[in-house]
C-alpha cells in the first residue's frame, strides 16, 4: 500500500504545482500600477506637493499610502522632489518682475502721516 488515497494525491499535486509553478517573492506586494498612475498625475498637475502632501488626497480617495511610498513611485518615474520640480526664480528676475517703484495712495498717506477723505 505505498499509494496513496486518490483525495491526498491531488492535494499532493496540487500543493506541488503551488510550490513550482508560483513562487513568492519576498517582501511586500508592490503597489497597485493604477494608484501609481494617479499619484504622478497629481505630481504632474501640482508641481508644488511633496510626498507628504501627495498622501491627503490620496486618503480622501480611499487609498492609505506612505511618503516612502510616494517618493519611490516619483524617483521611479524620474519626477523630482516638490522644491526642485518648480525651480525657484532668481531674486533679481523677480525683483524685475515687480512694479515699478512708484508709491501708492497707501504708501503716500503714510509717508506724509496723512489720513485719506
Amino acid at each position: 500500500m505505498d499509494k496513496l488515497p486518490r483525495p491526498l494525491q491531488l492535494l499532493r499535486v496540487a500543493l506541488w504545482l503551488e510550490v513550482v509553478q508560483a513562487p513568492r517573492r519576498p517582501g511586500r506586494p508592490s503597489t497597485r500600477a493604477d494608484l501609481a498612475a494617479l499619484i504622478v498625475r497629481m505630481a504632474r498637475e501640482n508641481p508644488r506637493w511633496g510626498y507628504t502632501r501627495l498622501r491627503g488626497p490620496m486618503r480622501h480617495l480611499g487609498h492609505e499610502i506612505g511618503r516612502s511610498t510616494a517618493k519611490r513611485i516619483l524617483d521611479d518615474h524620474g519626477i523630482d522632489p516638490a522644491p526642485e520640480r518648480e525651480l525657484a526664480m532668481p531674486w533679481n528676475t523677480f525683483l524685475r518682475a515687480q512694479p515699478s517703484s512708484e508709491p501708492d495712495l497707501v504708501q503716500s498717506s503714510t509717508i506724509l502721516r496723512a489720513r485719506p477723505s
